[in-house]
């Protein structure tokens, strides 16, 4: 199966400069029109619900989702233990892709990465979260959210890679750090550099030769403005871009 999440095509420097500037304006209103005051995604909560239900924060509703699935929460305060549940069967009834009520902070990075429930690209999974207190459980999230994973994503999160493949990044937008995935299906050359608005190489991740499978990195805007960035990648005959938004 092929990897569709990128487009395979060359990369130009005056194709990037107006590849960015013509996404820019479009990518910071979609999320300033989905995000709270603090720059997370938000959803409406009824007043006094909010202190004892956590809000779900990503993966967005109906989201397509490149990679293994990572779920982000907000914190309730005097939270001790939180419990996570994903799943195929939106009553929550059926078998789990997760079911974590271990979980001491407000992010689980991934599903297993050898789970014998995933089917690639077979329709929709739903999460939800809730909290423990001293007092004891407090109810579900108030909203049940549903993701899909692509046959790609799928694909290349769990098995090995057959070809080259640039994944989004983890978070998105992010402040100051974000993880950036790529995969290799043999030892290749690979240069991945982040460009500003104007097309400037901005930073260099990785530069060299690297074994078959997959890799991640982390890029690090502390000293750089907000706004948005392009990660390009290059390995072999390969090119791919991902669009990446600092918000400070």
């Amino acid at each position: 199966m092929k990897c569709t999440a990128m487009k395979k095509s060359p990369l130009p420097p005056i194709w990037l400069i107006v590849f960015i500037l013509t996404a820019r304006a479009g990518a910071q209103a979609q999320w300033a029109n989905s995000s709270g005051p603090d720059g997370e995604l938000s959803e409406h909560v009824p007043v006094g619900v909010a202190d004892t239900t956590p809000q779900l924060l990503f993966p967005p509703d109906s989201a397509v989702l490149f990679g293994a699935p990572v779920f982000r929460w907000s914190s309730i305060n005097g939270a001790i233990l939180y419990h996570l549940q994903s799943g195929s069967d939106r009553l929550f009834k059926g078998s789990f892709l997760a079911n974590d009520s271990t979980l001491t902070d407000t992010l689980c990075p991934s599903l297993p990465r050898d789970s014998t429930l995933i089917q690639p690209g077979a329709g929709r999974y739903y999460w939800r979260v809730r909290a423990k207190t001293a007092g004891g459980w407090l109810p579900w999230s108030l909203m049940t959210w549903s993701y899909v994973l692509s046959p790609c994503d799928v694909k290349h999160a769990w098995a090995a890679p057959v070809e080259s493949c640039l994944l989004r990044n983890y978070p998105n937008p992010f402040n100051p750090s974000t993880t950036i995935r790529y995969e290799l299906p043999r030892p290749l050359v690979v240069r991945l550099s982040v460009f500003d608005i104007l097309g400037r190489e901005v930073s260099v991740l990785v530069d060299g030769k690297k074994e078959q499978g997959a890799h991640e990195v982390t890029f690090n805007a502390a000293n750089l403005s907000s706004g948005l960035y392009v990660c390009t990648m290059r390995a072999g005959d390969y090119a791919a871009t991902v669009r990446m938004l600092v918000l400070k």
